[in-house]
């Protein structure tokens, strides 16, 4: 990185653009997804994820997309773009088989 100083908008792009391409140190030819980690490819999706109804212990609803299970938490996305988690003791038993197959 460059000493005292920050990079201007061109290059961090450019940047962003390399790690988009699979961040090639050789100059090579663009790795297909997956190549260089032996996982397959992961989907590009640009979708909001899917809000849903999720209702808690006090019979209130609360309306978030899930993003993901941590520990003892689902990890809930507001309207507003922000996550927190949320104890899944906390939700109602529908709510939690919810959670626990993954928002399906």
């Amino acid at each position: 990185m460059p000493p005292n100083k920050t990079l201007d908008a061109g290059d961090i792009a450019k940047f962003k653009q390399w790690i988009l391409d699979g961040a090639s140190l050789d100059g090579g030819k663009k790795p297909t997804a997956g190549a260089r980690t032996g996982l397959p490819p992961r989907p590009v999706s640009s979708a909001r994820p899917v809000m849903q109804n999720w209702n808690n212990t006090d019979g209130r609803i609360i309306q978030a997309a899930m993003i993901r299970v941590e520990g003892d938490n689902v990890v809930l996305q507001m309207a507003n773009g922000q996550t927190y988690p949320y104890p899944l003791s906390k939700l109602s038993a529908a709510s939690q088989a919810l959670a626990k197959n993954g928002g399906k």
